[in-house]
């Protein structure tokens, strides 16, 4: 069955490049423009013969409205990714991003198809996700309220852009659009061990009318042994829109059917349930502006919802949920002013689900000048959720030095224990084109939520305050060869904390333009380093009050990538090897201790 619906998928997606491919005119290879994948770029007029309004047809529309992304006052270069960079970043999910943020520490016990949990300091709540300015919800009643960032789908995206705050990480995604009449057509193709297969294709065009289709879709699948687990979905992406001048309009849909087999505990504890549902996440916007320059305003409507079809074995904390389904409502009414160096804002968001509903009222101000840049935020939330405010300041008094600060105080909520004042504070030097930081973070006392979805008894803790020491060093060593590395050192390990946790990646991006000065060539070589301390993770007591705790081992894991484009097409091999065996990053799960996946990118313009 999901061989038939592989190909299936696969010949529709060929379809319109073969049609594409049979009406595209013969062009003088001398006027050959440069491949760009990423058709939110400006792409120049290519002069197509015996085509009038070509020409024209480049041109593009005006964009349809997008999410609000806050300052992020960072050493050196921000954690942002664009479309392209998304793409040859390697990254299945949005976790495997977030794992090159210091003090962010992912739980994945295998392969693509297992729930996957990130935690800021320890703690999962921390980490929180908004997808076109909506904040992205755990539907799903078996992650104890905990965000499965496994289902948040990266391929959909232009932009991913992450904020550090004093202490939470706030990741803010802008899904991916088109602003051009010429039809764009993209297929990734990808397979590799354990049986794993990943098809995608994407089409988008703009018409004179002023209205834009897109559509896209994903197949994934897997199969792999029960230690281990397996899985596949089908995901379906869709936006019609329309705009013109500073107005927009857009409908956007994503749905996810997906099925993830069960996988065995080594610790004698219940699976990890199979799961069988499906995720629709659909909205409504209408824009003015845009939020990068002058005024800008935007409302939404959205649904979330999940259709769960198959039922628990009873290993679960959750009680037996066949055919249930769980919905969410989300508004949200935005409005801002960006000019100057000056970015303000105002959000105001109310979601409902469960009978229940929380309002969150979310201001924004920052100013940026090149010496001295200074960034607030305040969230007002319902009585029953904590509140806060944030204040980040970044100095730069001389080219090669730059001073960064972060507080943030939390109040309100039903815990007050989570209630108090965090600080963080850097300082780095640049060295050629590598910038050096250090500095230490400050995380007051706080309840850590459990990951309940890899074993029940995992336990929901009351953690003490925490102080850690980071150390960082990213940019170009050498024209294009460059570092990315980040090592974060607690003073003592803690529940979902461990105590020294680190990332090291060596790369090289070029285009050699020297010897390809049209652009039709580019490499990316990278080899990049984990490692990880024991994880601690407190599971509930036998008897008393004081829990007892299960550890994962030490974690050594090497990733080595190689891209290789030659004009419109990449080339791409990345493997993934477990330097211990066996390891574990979820106590109970061992991973696949190698795992190779390989394909091509291929993107079309007619």
């Amino acid at each position: 069955m999901r061989l038939a619906v592989r190909a299936l998928l696969v010949a529709a997606l060929m379809l319109p490049l073969a049609r594409a491919a049979a009406q595209q005119p013969q062009r003088d290879s001398t006027a050959r423009r440069d491949s760009i994948a990423d058709t939110t770029a400006a792409h120049p007029a290519v002069p197509i013969p015996g085509a009038d309004t070509a020409a024209q047809d480049t041109i593009p529309e005006a964009p349809y409205a997008h999410a609000e992304q806050p300052a992020a006052l960072e050493i050196g270069p921000s954690y942002h990714w664009d479309r392209r960079e998304l793409a040859a970043s390697g990254a299945f999910t949005v976790a495997e991003l977030l794992e090159r943020i210091p003090g962010v520490t992912v739980l994945r016990p295998s392969w693509i198809a297992s729930p996957t949990h990130a935690m800021y300091q320890g703690n999962g709540d921390r980490v929180r996700v908004f997808y076109d300015g909506l904040e992205y919800s755990s539907l799903d009643p078996r992650m104890g309220g905990l965000l499965d960032l496994s289902r948040v789908q990266l391929w959909t995206l232009e932009e991913m852009s992450v904020v550090r705050g004093a202490d939470e990480v706030r990741v803010y995604l802008r899904s991916w659009r088109v602003d051009r009449r010429v039809p764009y057509t993209r297929v990734d193709i990808a397979t590799g061990d354990l049986d794993t297969q990943i098809y995608r294709g994407f089409f988008g065009r703009r018409f004179r009318n002023h209205l834009g289709l897109q559509l896209a879709g994903e197949q994934y699948g897997t199969n792999a042994p029960q230690s281990i687990g397996g899985g596949d979905a089908l995901v379906l992406f869709g936006r019609l829109g329309w705009s013109r001048g500073p107005w927009s309009a857009d409908v956007f849909l994503l749905r996810n059917r997906f099925t993830r087999d069960a996988e065995v505990s080594l610790l004698g504890a219940p699976p990890i349930d199979g799961e069988r549902a499906k995720r629709l996440d659909t909205y409504v916007r209408a824009g003015y502006g845009d939020p990068e320059r002058g005024a800008w305003a935007q409302v939404m409507a959205s649904l979330m919802q999940l259709d769960e079809t198959t039922p628990t074995s009873g290993f679960t904390v959750v009680p037996d949920n066949a055919d249930t389904t769980t919905v969410a409502h989300q508004y949200m009414a935005a409005a801002g002013f960006t000019r100057w160096g000056a970015r303000l804002s105002l959000t105001d968001r109310l979601v409902t689900s469960h009978g229940g509903q929380v309002n969150a009222l979310v201001a924004n101000a920052s100013l940026d000048r090149s010496w001295f840049a200074l960034a607030a935020r305040a969230e007002l939330r319902s009585a029953d959720s904590s509140s806060s405010e944030e204040i980040t300041a970044r100095l730069a008094p001389l080219p090669f030095l730059q001073l960064t600060g972060a507080v943030g105080r939390r109040h309100g909520g039903s815990i007050p224990i989570a209630n108090g004042i965090t600080a963080r504070a850097e300082a780095g030097v640049r060295v050629l084109n590598v910038w050096l930081s250090g500095g230490v973070l400050r995380r007051t006392a706080t309840i850590l939520p459990a990951p309940v979805v890899y074993d029940p008894s995992f336990a929901a803790v009351a953690e003490p305050a925490a102080t850690g020491a980071v150390f960082r060093a990213r940019g170009k060593v050498y024209q294009d060869l460059g570092l990315d590395a980040n090592v974060i050192y607690w003073s003592e390990a803690g529940a979902y904390r461990p105590r020294v946790e680190s990332r090291a990646e060596a790369y090289l991006d070029t285009r050699w333009l020297s010897r390809f000065p049209r652009g039709n060539f580019g490499l990316l070589a990278s080899l990049a380093y984990q490692y990880r301390d024991p994880l601690l993770i407190p599971v509930q007591p036998a008897s008393g009050d004081i829990p007892d705790f299960v550890a994962s081992t030490h974690l050594h894991e090497v990733t080595a990538r190689l891209e290789i484009r030659i004009v419109d097409a990449v080339l791409f091999y990345q493997q993934r090897l477990g330097l211990v065996n066996p390891y574990t990053n979820v106590p109970g799960f061992i991973p696949p201790r190698q795992v190779s996946v390989y394909g091509v990118r291929w993107d079309f313009f007619n």
